[in-house]
């Protein structure tokens, strides 16, 4: 689809109002929808890419801009993983992978993996309650939601200084539980026999995706 932009003036609109509507080589991309308030001081502009500076004079009416949509991903980010792919979730946009720690990254993807197959769907992972003590449902199980949400809660205390996990607030699960097998994961990852916890955390954090976007150009 090429760029066209197509320009109506007073005269030739029913309304005497003047129209400007324009398509771009993107146009089937996920865009944003920005309106850039009017002007009244002269500013510059300086380009992104090229750097080339453009002085704008003052007095600037108000107009719209819809620029595409990217999503900058640290692919060892736990937060960009959920919702799971395999339950039909997807971002709109273009995803722009940041060089991320590629170990983090190749070891929660196995925990994503390992939730997946525990959670087919997204009503499983909230409805569905697992027994704790051996294996199949229990209606004093837990869900996986909720299990999750004991994991998130062990966490709190997590920083470099302190990167072991509060495994008091974890719940108790038999090794032939459905959920053994996440619980084990989950606990390499952030418990006392771990040590990438702190360093998980600091994945998402917005010093962190600052660096990697400079590393990146």
């Amino acid at each position: 689809m090429p760029c066209t932009t197509i320009l109506v003036g007073k005269k030739a609109s029913h309304d005497g109002s003047t129209i400007i509507a324009r398509n771009d080589d993107g146009g089937f991309e996920a865009k944003r929808v920005l309106v850039h308030p009017a002007r009244e001081k002269a500013t510059t502009y300086k380009t992104v890419i090229s750097h080339l500076t453009v002085e704008l004079p003052g007095n600037a009416l108000r107009y719209t801009d819809c620029p595409n949509v990217f999503n900058l991903i640290n692919p060892a980010d736990l937060v960009p993983m959920m919702p799971l792919t395999g339950w039909g979730y997807a971002r709109l946009g273009q995803d722009v992978t940041l060089p991320g720690d590629q170990q983090i990254a190749e070891t929660l993807q196995q925990a994503m993996s390992t939730l997946h197959a525990l959670s087919q769907d997204i009503a499983s992972y909230y409805n569905v309650r697992h027994s704790l003590t051996g294996p199949g449902e229990s209606e004093d199980g837990l869900t996986v939601s909720e299990l999750m949400q004991a994991v998130a809660q062990s966490m709190l205390s997590l920083s470099e200084q302190s990167p072991e996990a509060d495994e008091s607030a974890l719940p108790q699960v038999a090794e032939d539980s459905d959920l053994a097998p996440l619980m084990r994961m989950l606990s390499d990852l952030f418990g006392s026999d771990g040590d990438q916890g702190a360093q998980i955390l600091q994945q998402h954090m917005p010093a962190l995706y600052g660096q990697l976007l400079a590393a990146m150009n």
